[in-house]
């Protein structure tokens, strides 16, 4: 009895002790973000936040040409999206009175314009305020939709958003004005709809994040697959709208000239392309090979990739429902950033989704949930992502290798072994033959 007693004294002491230092955690956590939030704001008050090196008038916030889009549509100049002249005069009338020479270049499809549009009713300043508390405050809550099935002790779910939002590619978010946190918005409400059948509600937002089409194409494999008509209808329905709304206010000509654009920029390392920089496999291709051949590798891969997907989504069917969309669609998400050809390290926090539908625990002790190995793989890294995209992002002023795309390609590799893992143990446990008394 009394040994019983001591030892569930010490399971309380260090349940107590786990609560304390999640605890401290989350606060440590909080305040790194309420710091670069007050940085970010602060910087407000100069003639020009948004350019680095006023005086030498180069260098631009991401912020920049995002808001710029939206003022495009805006505008009653329908020629001239897809040109540099025009983008780089653009540019210069919302950062007015500064100058600069050298443009970011718009790589998003016609129809974000159209969801950009709304921020236009604001200046460059108050639009940057509504965006940068709005995205991440609506990507963090379609996080919890999720993240809640798994992690039932709220104490665990709060230390995972803070943990998601205190990582580099979430602050470098805010920092630059980026569009990770819509996009994680977007997918994260199409995965919850997803997993709770409501599949009007996955349709649209998925449809509504198809401006990064780099991610989005990859999840017609799980629809077609799964036959999720339903859900297909309606993101049918919602992009038909977009385009609709789209070629209305800005003409048909700008559909054809998108891939044009992109086309002859993609290899060209312009400002905004940077292959070198992407944490990819083009980007890790681009250190050891030209750019039109690290490009070209990217395609081929990421066509195998497609392939791959696919077979693996049929073959899943067997898998049960607990198990079933979970390693799946974090499968899919981590294969779909390492894969595609446009990806920088902001984008990396849409990884907080398949840690979201995956973890049961913030712990390194994983044998009570799944003794395999590729899971204890998946889960010490993941949560340890937050920390280990500081120490690449550092470690970048020593190389300028990718480091993260190399850790985002193992994550990509683990999830697709413990996946086809779970396709051979159900459908093994489906032929072994009933037993007869």
């Amino acid at each position: 009895m009394q040994h019983e007693a001591s030892r569930k004294k010490q399971g309380y002491e260090s349940m107590k002790v786990a609560a304390l230092v999640k605890s401290g955690l989350t606060l440590l956590a909080c305040s790194l973000v309420l710091t670069v939030y007050a940085i970010s704001f602060g910087n407000l008050g100069s003639v020009s936040p948004f350019v680095a090196n006023y005086s030498a008038r180069t260098g631009l916030a991401d912020w920049v040409i995002i808001y710029a889009a939206g003022r495009m549509f805006s505008a009653d100049k329908r020629d001239g999206i897809y040109n540099i002249p025009a983008q780089m005069d653009w540019c210069n009338k919302v950062i007015s009175p500064a100058v600069v020479y050298r443009p970011l270049l718009l790589q998003y499809p016609p129809w974000f314009l159209t969801l950009m549009s709304p921020f236009s009713l604001f200046d460059i300043k108050q639009a940057y305020v509504i965006w940068s508390l709005l995205w991440p405050v609506l990507g963090l809550f379609s996080l919890w939709l999720n993240v809640r099935i798994n992690l039932k002790n709220w104490l665990d779910q709060i230390l995972f958003l803070s943990m998601a939002m205190v990582s580099f590619p979430a602050l470098l978010t805010v920092k630059l004005g980026q569009t990770s946190f819509l996009y994680l918005t977007c997918i994260a409400l199409a995965v919850y709809g997803w997993r709770t059948n409501k599949e009007r509600l996955a349709g649209i937002v998925l449809a509504l994040g198809s401006f990064k089409i780099q991610y989005t194409l990859l999840w017609a494999i799980p629809v077609l697959t799964r036959r999720k008509w339903r859900l297909l209808l309606w993101g049918v329905i919602a992009e038909t709208a977009l385009i609709a709304i789209t070629i209305w206010r800005l003409g048909w000509s700008c559909f054809p000239e998108y891939p044009k654009f992109l086309a002859s920029i993609e290899a060209s390392g312009a400002a905004g392309i940077s292959p070198g920089s992407m944490v990819n496999i083009v980007g890790i291709a681009h250190h050891f090979l030209s750019p039109q051949l690290s490009i070209q590798i990217g395609i081929t891969v990421l066509l195998a990739a497609v392939v791959l997907l696919a077979v693996m989504w049929w073959q899943s069917r067997s898998i049960p429902d607990e198990d079933r969309d979970a390693w799946p669609i974090a499968a899919t998400l981590a294969v779909s950033l390492v894969t595609s050809l446009h990806c920088h390290y902001h984008d990396c926090i849409l990884l907080a989704l398949a840690a979201a539908i995956t973890l049961r625990s913030m712990s390194f002790k994983t044998h009570a949930v799944d003794s395999s190995t590729t899971y204890g793989v998946w889960n010490l890294i993941l949560v340890n992502y937050p920390i280990t995209t500081w120490i690449c992002y550092l470690y970048k002023a020593q190389t300028p290798f990718p480091i993260l795309g190399l850790v985002n390609l193992v994550l990509a590799i683990v999830a697709l072994v413990h996946w086809w893992q779970l396709i051979k143990k159900y459908k093994n446990q489906t032929k072994e033959p009933a037993i007869t008394s």
